[in-house]
């Protein structure tokens, strides 16, 4: 059985940053807090935190941390139903989920504040992309996650969100240079469609997939360099200043495109990113809650059907 002041030790170095700030918000001694994670890792027998400016933990403590949460999570839920009292003397719950950057930039934020409103429970906000947010959840280290895949995880509990949709957009300047003739999809073999495939163009990071389906929707092969942008609100930004090309969010280029500054390449025809919202299968009580604000404020801004 672990020893849980060791544990909540350690959960509370990876969220301050280090050991001093830990041994404040325990109201202990730093050396108190080093003994606990001393004892921790002789006792499982592997290394449990990075020492470094932030601390970090390694894939051993990770799980250790995701452990914790649980256990807070169930107890929270248990002392609720026995009584109102010991609710509210329980420490608020903070719930460790995956998200991706562009539901972060877009609706998440607004689904955690209503849970925070209901329950005065905190999220810590992992961000990646959607397509290994599963990875995430496979092993434990989030209690729920925005993935993008259908694939169904043993023990979570999966609900269709919608589809995030995007623009292809420029600004006025970039399109005026590379696409003086515009771009017409259907002239596939014409110059400002060739064009398009030369131009360079932002992506979040190296694994980013979304320019390459966008190409294979059209039938080409991107020649262009690529900026890599890891921010979807620098991706928009980058847009704006002519670095080149982008995929962005609907919902956040719709009010740069009616004022001018950004430019949509291809009117009418957009990008799809179909997304899920996967929990585990305890704590039912607060994950239900989580679960019902993230589906309200999802209806709101993705789209039903692509």
């Amino acid at each position: 059985m672990f020893d849980y002041p060791s544990l909540l030790a350690l959960s509370t170095i990876i969220r301050e940053g280090n050991f001093e700030r830990a041994a404040e918000a325990l109201k202990i001694t730093t050396s108190a807090v080093s003994q606990r994670i001393k004892n921790l890792e002789d006792r499982v027998g592997a290394t449990l935190i990075i020492r470094g400016q932030p601390c970090r933990a390694t894939e051993v403590g990770q799980k250790l941390c995701a452990h914790l949460d649980r256990v807070h999570m169930m107890e929270s839920e248990v002392s609720s139903k026995l009584s109102p009292d010991m609710d509210s003397a329980t420490p608020p719950i903070q719930l460790r989920v995956a998200v991706n950057s562009d539901s972060v930039a877009t609706w998440f934020l607004q689904a955690a504040a209503d849970f925070s409103n209901k329950t005065c429970g905190t999220i810590e906000i992992i961000t990646d992309h959607e397509q290994h947010n599963s990875e995430r959840l496979v092993s434990g280290d989030v209690l729920a996650a925005v993935t993008a895949g259908r694939r169904q995880i043993a023990g979570y509990r999966s609900t269709r969100l919608g589809n995030l949709r995007f623009q292809v957009t420029a600004s006025p300047a970039f399109a005026h240079k590379w696409f003086p003739k515009g771009v017409n999809p259907e002239q596939f073999a014409q110059a400002p469609y060739i064009q398009f495939a030369q131009a360079p163009y932002i992506q979040f990071d190296r694994t980013d997939r979304l320019q390459r389906l966008w190409a294979r929707q059209l039938r080409i092969s991107l020649k262009g360099s690529n900026f890599l942008v890891p921010s979807t609100e620098g991706g928009v930004n980058g847009a704006l200043h002519g670095v080149g090309w982008a995929i962005n969010p609907e919902i956040l280029v719709q009010p740069r495109i009616a004022d001018g500054s950004l430019v949509d390449l291809f009117p009418g025809r957009y990008l799809y990113e179909p997304l899920f919202w996967q929990t585990a299968r305890i704590g039912e009580f607060v994950l239900d809650e989580l679960t019902s604000s993230v589906v309200a404020v999802a209806k709101q801004y993705l789209v039903p059907n692509a």
